[in-house]
């Protein structure tokens, strides 16, 4: 990972980095990307998506200016579970602090919202055992917004998906298993 930030940081003049997804986890595996937000005083905006020593990049590169105005959760949310690999203005730690602030004021849905977001999942659930193209895209609808149920269900602010679908993996193993099956199979028993 050194060469990786040190590569990085010459090419655009990087200050600061938070790297997310398996790097940050320490999840590492041979098909690993490595995942970051970096920033500069005069780093221009950039996606790096080069391959170093091996490894896919998929770098989205800030000139710091952007950070003075509003920050748009679902561009810097990686940044929340982020691992500041580089800071040396600062800017790395602000940021993960602004998009936490932003995260902790997110509001949970009331119980009765969440009641009838079950509600739902359960009549779409029934409407997706039809094999036909309404319930193809019942089941492929059910499957995306089941993800953001699962997180008002725990009582959690819904994020993205991929971030959900971590988390369910790590509090909740069995939900997770049962998610996946339900994603990879064709059968609507997988979907109760």
């Amino acid at each position: 990972m050194e060469n990786i930030i040190k590569y990085l940081k010459e090419k655009y003049r990087l200050s600061s980095m938070i790297v997310s997804g398996d790097y940050a986890e320490g999840n590492i595996r041979p098909n690993s990307t490595f995942e970051a937000i970096a920033m500069g005083a005069t780093s221009p905006y950039a996606h790096e998506s080069a391959t170093v020593e091996g490894v896919k990049l998929d770098v989205l590169v800030y000139p710091r200016e952007i950070f003075y105005g509003e920050i748009s959760l679902e561009e810097f949310e990686a940044a929340h579970e982020g691992l500041v690999v580089l800071d040396e203005d600062g800017m790395g730690s602000w940021l993960k602090r602004m998009i936490a602030q932003q995260i902790a004021s997110i509001p949970l849905k009331p119980r009765e919202a969440v009641a009838d977001s079950l509600h739902w999942c359960r009549a779409m659930a029934e409407r997706a055992a039809e094999t036909d193209a309404e319930g193809l895209f019942c089941r492929h609808w059910l499957l995306t917004d089941s993800v953001e149920v699962y997180s008002d269900v725990c009582g959690q602010p819904f994020l993205s998906p991929k971030k959900t679908m971590s988390k369910m993996a790590k509090q909740d193993p069995e939900a997770s298993k049962i998610h996946l099956a339900a994603m990879a199979g064709t059968d609507s028993e997988s979907l109760w």
